[in-house]
């Protein structure tokens, strides 16, 4: 049952990380985040890291103060804008849900199982 719980709280993690990626997929300068995970020796996973992903936004235009001679102007400049893939991040929810309740089940029937085996015994 471990293996099955440490596999729940890696994957909430996923699908919190994916859930900021796409909240924040229209702010500039935003870099979209990457969860990696660590077998463990006693069976399961873990979050190893969480990591902000280095690929570059495209650039887009914004809009910037600037003080010029005393008066202040607005300036157009090119600033990376966020680099979450939608598809990406959305592919791995579902993934992710789908994992999550496969071990929701694994846990549910090992519990049916012990609830029958005591059962048996009493």
């Amino acid at each position: 049952m471990y293996v099955n719980a440490s596999a729940l709280d890696a994957l909430s993690t996923i699908q919190a990380v994916s859930a900021n990626n796409l909240a924040n997929m229209n702010t500039n300068r935003f870099q979209a985040s990457r969860v990696h995970l660590q077998e463990q020796a006693q069976g399961g996973v873990r979050v190893a890291s969480i990591t902000k992903d280095p690929t570059p936004g495209p650039l887009v235009p914004e809009q910037r103060l600037v003080e010029r001679d005393g008066r202040v102007e607005q300036e157009e400049v090119l600033v990376p804008a966020s680099n979450t893939d939608p598809v990406r991040e959305f592919t791995t929810m579902v993934a992710t849900k789908h994992a999550f309740t496969a071990n929701v089940k694994a846990i549910s029937a090992r519990a049916d199982m012990l609830g029958t085996l005591m059962d048996m015994q009493a």
